[in-house]
């Protein structure tokens, strides 16, 4: 479970730039398990 943000931010012509940053922890009560992912693609 967890939070997640995107974005598209074009350019010209078929140029973009893609991110995305997500936050996920676990379900389980007994452990402390967090995952921090931050991706990002440009496109040309």
């Amino acid at each position: 479970m967890g939070l997640a943000f995107m974005e598209v931010q074009r350019f010209d012509g078929q140029k973009q730039l893609k991110w995305e940053a997500r936050f996920n922890t676990s379900l389980n009560g007994n452990s402390k398990d967090h995952i921090i992912r931050v991706a990002i693609e440009y496109e040309f």
